[in-house]
């Protein structure tokens, strides 16, 4: 089985205590929001001062105070958590014309303060000049206001000639409405999104888990119905799909031309988490350096080799493979979009360059980026949290809100047992469309390890069956109605293949019959 080097590194184990550290709690809020007559803010006043009523100076320095703890938890800065809200009241309204004006609430840890300003005046520096006479300085907390302000403004005044109200009235789900707008979402049952091809079933959940190489190749099949493992290798072979470790250090398909911005947001926080166990290693900067100059030295050209060949050229070049070394040498050549993975050659893939192999990518700035990693990770695996993605795509807290904030207007806020989820914001449209039959899911699927809180899906006493030992390797599974009830095996002889249950409990007869179907599925689609 293919994997990503070392434990550390890897996370590929998915263990339950790798979560995204839980932010910093805030001051208690020492004042209410003040009446506006009290600030002496109106709709007919425009840009005022709220200095004299909230010593906002004080409060920005407890702000910076609390966003420096919340460094130290690498959840950087403000987190973006002013502009709780627009004025719901006023919405219809405000957006009726573009001369109208709205009311902001900005939310400055601990008290807030209300500001009122004509759409049409809105912009990052008038912004940036209200707040900053209310609170006399302009603080990065002041520019991460605005900078909230700014994004939920924009969003509105696209909306100003078709209003649609998204954000007062989330709408409340089940257990089991969640887990069919999962299933929709992740293509795993039949939606109303129009016919995909491998790239685009990939392009669809952003990445797909692909430890397992022949695993991750039904991952995509099931999604594809009647496609065919010579469909999905394919799509590699003309390098429409490749496979890398953009996310938690750990290997994914991913749309070749996704993959360079991916890790540019991704990369750097990866690599810098292996760094202890490199220097183990004696992985230094020359030894790394020497192991890219002779990757490229083999692979110009358009050759692609395997990883066997790939380590003999290291050894012949008296950089040892050994106790691990050589995972890690292609792992970093990987985070640093040297090498990926692939054409087929065998059973697995061969290295490539990169440069070579992806000539045209799509070229996304840090925002864009952010923004897609929230849009289509919402759009292929809702509905999910926001530390969902944060743990998924290991970013920081701070910049899955803000990935969150400019996908917004993009996607439907529910809320599940009080929790805000986030779907497409067609999602729960789509989501009723799917049926209840059973499913065979591959190991490491991304219905399974695509939330950092899988207890949706998996009864707790089921963790462990479906890896046996917290050993990190996940079995295939049997999903019915949305819960994994068992898991499967597969064993080959010269009779065929055969494609045995290992259910949790009793299946009933129309469970039976289902997993027969999709049993049925899987080895119609590796038999081509």
């Amino acid at each position: 089985m293919e994997s990503a080097p070392g434990a550390s590194i890897r996370e590929e184990h998915e263990r339950d205590g790798s979560s995204v550290p839980a932010a910093a709690t805030p001051p208690a809020r020492m004042a209410e929001e003040p009446p506006a007559e009290q600030t002496g803010l109106s709709r007919e006043s425009g840009f005022h001062s709220a200095a004299q009523q909230i010593d906002l100076p004080e409060l920005l320095q407890r702000e910076e105070q609390y966003g420096e703890r919340n460094d130290r938890h690498e959840n950087t800065g403000n987190d973006d958590r002013v502009l709780r809200r627009l004025a719901t009241r006023d919405d219809h309204e405000a957006v009726k014309s573009e001369r109208e004006r709205i009311e902001l609430v900005v939310d400055v840890v601990p008290a807030l303060t209300t500001v009122r300003v004509p759409l049409v005046e809105v912009g990052r520096e008038a912004i940036a000049r209200v707040i900053g006479a209310a609170s006399g300085q302009r603080s990065r907390v002041v520019v991460a206001t605005v900078a909230s302000v700014t994004r939920r403004l924009a969003s509105i005044s696209r909306q100003v000639s078709g209003w649609r109200h998204t954000g007062a009235m989330t709408a409340a789900m089940s257990a089991k409405q969640a887990l069919r707008m999962r299933l929709s979402s992740q293509l795993i049952e039949p939606s109303s999104a129009h016919e995909l091809d491998v790239p685009g079933v990939v392009g669809h959940l952003l990445a797909i888990q692909a430890q397992d190489f022949g695993q991750a190749l039904w991952a995509i099949g099931l999604r594809l119905p009647k496609s065919t493992k010579a469909d999905v290798l394919g799509a590699l072979e003309r390098g429409e799909v490749v496979r890398s470790s953009p996310l938690r250090g750990t290997l994914f398909f991913v749309a070749a031309e996704d993959l360079r911005w991916m890790l540019r947001i991704t990369a750097p926080r990866t690599i810098a988490s292996a760094v202890t166990r490199h220097r183990q290693l004696g992985l230094d900067e020359g030894v790394l350096g020497r192991a890219r100059e002779l990757a490229i030295a083999e692979l110009t050209g358009g050759n692609a080799i395997t990883r066997d060949r790939f380590f003999a050229a290291l050894e012949r070049a008296g950089i040892s493979t050994t106790g691990q070394r050589g995972y890690h040498i292609i792992w970093h050549l990987a985070q640093t979009a040297v090498i990926c993975w692939g054409p087929p050659a065998g059973t697995q893939q061969a290295l490539v360059l990169v440069d070579e192999w992806i000539p045209v990518s799509r070229d996304l700035e840090r925002e864009q980026a952010l923004r897609e990693f929230a849009l289509r990770y919402f759009s292929g695996h809702g509905p999910a949290t926001l530390r969902d993605l944060a743990w998924w795509a290991k970013l920081t807290l701070a910049d899955a809100r803000l990935g969150l904030e400019l996908a917004r207007a993009d996607l439907t806020e529910v809320s599940l047992d009080g929790v805000p989820h986030w779907v497409a914001a067609d999602g729960t449209e789509v989501a009723v469309m799917g049926g209840e039959s059973v499913h065979a899911l591959p190991g490491f699927d991304e219905y399974v390890l695509g939330y950092q809180d899988r207890s949706l899906a998996i009864a707790g006493e089921h963790s462990n069956l479906i890896v046996p030992g917290n050993n990190g390797v996940f079995l295939p599974t049997i999903v019915s109605r949305g819960r994994v009830v068992g898991t499967w095996r597969r064993t080959s002889a010269a009779s065929g293949i055969t494609v045995r249950p290992e259910p949790f409990g009793i299946l009933n007869k129309g469970q039976t019959a289902g997993f027969e179907r999709a049993a049925n599925a899987y080895r119609a689609f590796i038999a081509r």
